[in-house]
């Protein structure tokens, strides 16, 4: 399924603006960064397709699946296969079987980059031993990971020329173990973090490890988490490598110190919601939460990312979401009991923190355009804390609602003036091209 995550619609979101792209009971996914209308999905045991949204009847899908070289013993894929696009040129693609594919032109052709990096013996099921995880440096393009659902775990710092067996080095834990997820650190280049869980052995203890030597030494970061907690996914930041988002079976974890100790995240999510899938949207600054059985939720972590920042001066005022201006339209539902998606809040959220309250001096918010012209402005008592305050995107007595364009958001409080920059965009509109 694809759609849209906010509209204009009173309503809110509904089931007319999701389509479904391929047919199959759901497995991962991923959309081409340089061109939303190609995405690649898949369906059981490896059934690889390329999707083109706008085909000339609607999405028209191309089935991608690398098939076994003549000669060679068939190769196996997992139940639900891990697809990756490269981080540095999204026409490669990684897939993952008991060998690693590799395609540099979408999926038209493959080549084996791996030998068998799983630990299959003669007389074991054909489903058994296959990679379960992919992950690729965002500082290396030659730098892989590949971890299986029989526990092993392999690297590669030459684009898969050899590949280094590091099942070993992660001591401590039994070999049977399921790598769910390894996350690449976008900072730095041998920092890796891999995500391993054992409830298929009715072992239901969190296990997150991260090594900052590609993989030769691992620590154990499970500090606030709970002992019966099974582990799904972690995210980094790409901002600020200090904070991390986790992924569990009771629930969504956040740290702000890369991992060594964790707290809860509730705020407006299920209190046993099992996450099974973690994205950070590149502009937008939001998490998108995969849920089982749950759907997705959506949360801004951009203040969260600033945090460090925001504590050692008298306030701070966080960078704001490009934020969407549009006219809401008002439907009138004709199935009232039929599913409806929550719609972001119209308006704009302003973040800001007091540390040190002046009682003389209130904190000075103001919207300026290019030419540095004030367009709406708020004054107000400062509160020890984080602050928000609330924007409907109108200016002026006549309360005409505000241009499209970029302007400045600014701050002035005591002897704190910050500026940060802020886009004001219309909402885009989905449309079905033709081919």
């Amino acid at each position: 399924m694809g759609g849209e995550t906010v509209t204009d619609k009173n309503l809110g979101i509904t089931l007319s603006d999701w389509s479904r792209i391929l047919g199959a009971d759901g497995f991962q996914a991923a959309v081409d960064p340089t061109d939303p209308n190609t995405v690649f999905a898949e369906s059981q045991y490896g059934g690889l397709s390329r999707i083109n949204l706008v085909g000339a009847k609607g999405p028209t899908a191309k089935r991608i699946k690398p098939v076994t070289p003549k000669g060679e013993p068939a190769k196996r894929f997992n139940w639900n296969s891990p697809i990756l696009l490269s981080i540095h040129d999204p026409k490669t693609i990684y897939f993952g079987g008991n060998v690693v594919f590799k395609s540099v032109d979408r999926g038209d052709n493959w080549t084996i980059i791996s030998p068998d990096l799983t630990g299959y013996k003669s007389g074991s099921p054909p489903s058994a031993h296959t990679i379960t995880a992919l992950a690729e440096s965002p500082k290396d393009a030659k730098v892989l990971y590949a971890g299986c659902d029989d526990g092993q775990l392999h690297v590669t710092k030459d684009g898969g020329k050899s590949w280094i067996n590091l099942t070993d080095k992660i001591q401590g834990l039994p070999l049977e173990r399921h790598i769910n997820k390894i996350e690449c650190d976008p900072f730095e280049v041998g920092t890796v973090y891999v995500v391993i869980n054992r409830y298929r052995n009715d072992d239901l203890k969190p296990y997150l490890y991260k090594s900052t030597d590609y993989g030769s030494t691992w620590q154990l970061l499970t500090k606030g988490l709970p002992e019966d907690n099974p582990l799904h996914c972690v995210k980094i930041s790409t901002r600020n490598p200090q904070v991390l988002f986790l992924g569990s079976e009771r629930g969504l974890y956040v740290s702000i110190n890369a991992g060594r100790e964790w707290i809860k995240m509730t705020h407006k999510l299920p209190p046993a919601l099992p996450v099974h899938d973690l994205v950070i949207h590149p502009h937008q600054r939001d998490l998108i939460i995969g849920t089982h059985g749950r759907g997705i939720y959506i949360v801004e972590i951009g203040p969260i990312e600033e945090l460090a920042k925001s504590l050692n001066r008298d306030a701070y005022l966080f960078q704001p979401r490009t934020t969407l201006v549009y006219t809401i339209r008002n439907l009138e539902s004709t199935n009232p009991s039929a599913y409806r998606g929550e719609n972001l809040p119209y308006g704009l959220f302003i973040r800001y923190q007091v540390n040190n309250v002046i009682k003389s001096s209130p904190v000075h918010i103001f919207v300026e355009n290019q030419e540095k012209k004030v367009v709406t402005e708020w004054k107000i008592e400062p509160k020890q804390g984080l602050n928000q305050l609330s924007w409907d995107l109108t200016v002026g007595p006549e309360k005409k609602r505000i241009d499209v364009g970029e302007y400045r958001l600014v701050m002035d409080y005591g002897n704190v003036k910050q500026i940060q920059p802020l886009k004001i965009e219309s909402l885009p509109k989905r449309e079905v091209e033709k081919e």
